[in-house]
């Protein structure tokens, strides 16, 4: 199952519960997130400050984020691992058909 566009809308402990309930033995799970720093307009990145306004304005405004640290620990609680963590570059170049940064990309 690969669902990397709903997550940043979950609020908080939806995420785990929406894990558990779709998770079979042997499943593999591919979902992109957000940092826990995105969310804090000290510490967010001005393209993610962007982006945070624009889908708000949009309605639907994100919810959630992690620390990576944090999700391993909950998700192998779960049962699950992490095999691979990308960073937006690698996504970016591996999922979405476009070789520019994300940076450049957003609004």
């Amino acid at each position: 199952m690969s669902d990397d566009s709903a997550q940043e809308y979950f609020s908080d402990g939806m995420t785990e519960l929406a894990i558990r309930d779709i998770s079979a033995p042997g499943s593999q799970l591919v979902f992109d997130y957000l940092d826990a720093d995105a969310l804090n307009p000290e510490k967010a990145a001005a393209r993610m400050q962007k982006l945070s306004a624009f889908v708000r304005q949009k309605g639907e405004p994100f919810l959630s984020s992690f620390d990576p640290r944090q999700l391993q620990m909950e998700l192998s609680q779960s049962g699950l691992q992490i095999r691979e963590h990308l960073d937006p570059e690698e996504i970016q170049k591996r999922y979405s058909g476009y070789k520019e940064s994300p940076s450049e990309l957003i609004l």
